[in-house]
């Protein structure tokens, strides 16, 4: 059989048989990206112009960096919080945020309080897909803008990736850009990914992603599209190996 065709159909099984580990351990161990839930009643949602993600994974700990441009389309200023849903099982720490190169107070609400403002939002909106956040616990800030205004959302934060079957997942939840009132210019992910034992395989089963070796044992990924409204989640697996990229 044809190496590439093999490869191809390894990489199938393997897809296939993580997906039921991960559903039968893992549960919904994401994490979410953030969203502006507006405060004014009857009124949709803010548009977004761009989003860009920035992760470096290191040996299953992973650093992500997020920049997007919120902008508001409407002839009245919108005030509103910016949500960021946290899984009961994800493995969160040092999570920042600034709103135009100034630092934000981040309150972490609980599964009380994340329900209550996604409740009142899929009232408001007729939006059931808020939905799937429910009971989890989230981080929030105030946002604040003026007719025609943008304010550019800036995050960081950590995790730790549990392997499952050998390999590592990251995972990143795209597809909460549905939340904004028009296509985005530009979303790109580009993540750099090292492991000391080296790495057999990187890819993505969802995204068209550009995979370059660097050296043993690292790999820059990366995606990329235009005038998009994200429908699916990035995801991207990572298999360690004791003989480097490719072995």
């Amino acid at each position: 059989m044809d190496i590439s065709i093999s490869k191809t159909l390894y990489r199938l099984a393997l897809i296939l048989a993580l997906g039921a580990l991960w559903l039968n351990l893992s549960g919904p161990a994401v994490l979410a990206d953030g969203m502006i839930l507006p405060d004014v009643l009857g009124l949709g949602y803010l548009g977004v112009r761009y989003h860009h993600v920035t992760v470096s994974i290191e040996d299953g700990h992973a650093v992500t960096r997020v920049e997007q441009e919120f902008y508001n389309p409407y002839d009245l200023e919108v005030s509103g919080q910016y949500l960021f849903p946290v899984p009961p099982d994800a493995i969160l720490s040092g999570f920042q945020a600034e709103v135009n190169g100034e630092s934000q107070t981040v309150l972490r609400q609980d599964a009380a309080a994340t329900n209550a403002a996604l409740y009142a939002n899929v009232a408001q909106q007729r939006d059931p897909s808020l939905l799937q956040y429910v009971d989890w616990e989230s981080l929030a800030f105030d946002v604040s803008l003026s007719p025609g205004q943008s304010s550019r959302v800036a995050l960081k934060y950590e995790q730790v990736l549990v392997p499952v079957g050998g390999m590592y997942r990251y995972r990143y939840t795209l597809s909460t850009e549905r939340y904004s009132s028009q296509p985005l210019e530009q979303a790109s992910v580009k993540v750099d990914v090292r492991s000391s034992s080296g790495l057999a395989d990187v890819y993505s089963a969802r995204h068209p992603v550009t995979v370059e070796q660097v050296e043993r044992g690292r790999a820059r990924v990366s995606w990329e599209a235009q005038n998009v409204l994200p429908s699916e989640d990035f995801e991207l697996f990572v298999a360690p190996s004791g003989g480097g990229f490719g072995g």
